[in-house]
């Protein structure tokens, strides 16, 4: 009570100790400036306002890496081939593999220079963090690669990619479609349609794969 009379003290409390946790914060240098590059690279995880943006016109990545970061969740990714050595996915890219193109079997990399659609979405989903380039949305996240588009394919093909491994496989993404017109929309055949209804009922210890496609 004394020392609350002073005029000079506004208030008092105990002194507690306190538990701080350590915010995710990927310090690769295409994500954070900190790295000496322009971290406005990945602005659609965190948007600076650089090169003319809109800061905080992302996807608010780094309060979501403090409670999940992809560990223990496959992502398959069914593209034109993904670099599984690339220095940024390596670690992550343990697989299982498929390649339905070049024979190769479980080896879904390409050395088609103009396929690399596949390899910078296996970037944006699982780039690993913390190194030398890019961050991943779910940087502990396990890829597989499933080499599909570059060449002509059937429905049985789309089946088998759209299939693979379901007791493994937690999300499936697809960043391709048919060549729609305004006058003929394309629906998945017969083998497609069926290993899409047989990963979503059954697939994932019958919890169900995720099937993610652009729009």
């Amino acid at each position: 009570n004394a020392v609350l009379a002073d005029p000079d003290i506004q208030s008092a409390e105990p002194l507690l100790a306190r538990k701080r946790e350590v915010r995710a914060v990927p310090a690769d240098p295409f994500y954070s400036s900190d790295g000496g590059l322009d971290g406005s690279y990945q602005w659609y995880l965190k948007n600076t306002g650089a090169n003319g943006g809109l800061v905080d016109v992302d996807i608010n990545l780094e309060p979501a890496l403090d409670f999940a970061t992809g560990a223990g969740v496959n992502v398959a990714i069914v593209d034109d081939g993904v670099a599984i050595d690339h220095i940024d996915l390596a670690p992550n890219a343990s697989g299982p593999h498929l390649n339905l193109l070049d024979g190769v079997g479980t080896n879904p990399a390409t050395f088609d220079i103009f396929s690399n659609h596949g390899t910078a979405v296996a970037g944006l989903v699982a780039a690993i963090g913390n190194n030398v380039g890019m961050t991943g949305a779910a940087p502990n996240a396990t890829l597989s690669g499933i080499r599909l588009l570059g060449d002509f394919f059937d429905d049985a093909d789309e089946a088998r990619a759209l299939g693979f491994s379901p007791a493994i496989i937690d999300v499936s993404n697809n960043s391709w479609g048919p060549s729609d017109t305004t006058l003929d929309f394309e629906a998945p055949g017969t083998a497609a349609a069926a290993a899409l209804e047989a990963g979503a009922l059954t697939g994932r210890a019958g919890n169900g794969i995720i099937y993610v496609w652009a729009g």
